[in-house]
């Protein structure tokens, strides 16, 4: 009986890992960890130029619009 040995499989990151689900944060919260303000994050909302790229210190933000609940916006934050 032969065994046929398979090489490992390769992890190609962007198919084989399951991306991570950004929780919804309040305008606030983008304001004060991302370093945006709220009239920039309003502006790309009703000029339609979502998902923004916004660098940060640490890293670069995609800044994606979550919805709007009970008078407030929420938002979606991943860093890349």
């Amino acid at each position: 009986m032969e065994h046929s040995v398979m090489p490992p499989k390769q992890l190609n990151f962007w198919s084989d890992v399951p991306p991570k689900e950004a929780w919804p944060i309040s305008t606030a919260q983008v304001v004060a960890e991302v370093g945006i303000s709220r009239s920039t994050l309003n502006k790309a909302k009703h000029q339609k130029r979502l998902p923004l790229l916004w660098p940060c210190q640490w890293a670069t933000a995609q800044i994606e619009y979550a919805g709007h609940r009970k008078g407030s916006d929420y938002w979606r934050v991943y860093i890349a």
